[in-house]
């Protein structure tokens, strides 16, 4: 993903200007090597909040698709039942 101009809600952060086209990522590792040491822990800490609160997400998401595969699976076993 390509910015192109400043993201409202990370103009505080130093977001590089439209003139300098960057991915997200490359503005966040960028930031990332300019912090000290001693900071971190805390961005990883961060990082694995964030991955955690979207992992339910995906578990879900799983979670319907075995369903509707294990439904499409009855579905073919009915089907196969009134044939025979």
């Amino acid at each position: 993903m390509k910015v192109t101009s400043p993201v409202p809600l990370l103009e505080g952060w130093g977001v590089i200007p439209s003139s300098t086209p960057t991915t997200i990522k490359e503005q966040i590792l960028e930031k990332i090597d300019q912090l000290p040491e001693s900071a971190l822990l805390e961005v990883l800490e961060f990082v694995r909040s964030l991955k955690a609160r979207h992992q339910p997400q995906l578990q879900q998401s799983d979670a319907w698709k075995a369903y509707l595969a294990s439904k499409q699976e009855r579905k073919e076993v009915y089907r196969r039942l009134a044939s025979s």
